[in-house]
């Protein structure tokens, strides 16, 4: 019996889930520096070159993400259909890049942890071997738990779904937003 791993929709949903939240973050840090980079570009014509660029590194991006997300989702159990698989990638990435998210905030809004966790942290003989083990623990709560319900509760794999439903179509929106983003950077760069 040969197995179909990912159908054409299948494929096209995961790379959507994987363009979501590049694209989000890029909008984000833009929107926060608006006022800078018309500033600093001459006007705003220059600020909206900065996030066409901006834009079209996080559609690279996505597609590297997308592509070892596919290739790591052919190590999921066959014993799933393809739509649970693709609700479990899906979840899988947006925890992952939510945590990559996390980790840059701290250094783009100057963010520092309180001064009563830090003083708790250093009571601990390895208190860098302690952070780690807490952050890889709550990275790995918050990825295998909501993974297992996924994969057990119907309920919650419906409710992942009809999310999932929702944020491809945003994301659709961005990757139109991509093609406007690659021609204001070719008109740029005549």
């Amino acid at each position: 019996m040969k197995i179909k791993w990912y159908s054409k929709q299948g494929l096209l949903t995961l790379f959507l889930m994987c363009a979501f939240l590049p694209h989000v973050w890029t909008f984000i840090m833009a929107f926060n520096d608006a006022s800078m980079l018309i500033y600093r570009m001459r006007g705003v014509w220059g600020a909206i070159g900065v996030l066409s660029y901006g834009l079209l590194f996080s559609f690279v991006e996505s597609l590297f993400v997308f592509l070892i997300t596919s290739l790591l989702g052919l190590l999921i159990s066959s014993r799933w259909d393809e739509s649970r698989r693709i609700v479990l990638l899906g979840w899988l990435v947006t925890v992952t890049l939510l945590w990559v998210i996390l980790s840059q905030s701290y250094y783009a809004w100057h963010m520092h942890v309180p001064v009563r966790i830090v003083r708790f942290v250093a009571q601990f003989p390895y208190p860098f071997q302690t952070v780690y083990v807490a952050a890889g623990a709550s990275a790995l709560v918050t990825a295998l738990v909501p993974a297992l319900l996924i994969l057990q509760h119907k309920g919650f794999y419906d409710f992942a779904r009809a999310a999932m439903e929702r944020i491809t179509f945003l994301s659709a929106v961005y990757l139109v937003i991509n093609v406007l983003a690659l021609i204001v950077v070719i008109v740029r760069n005549i």
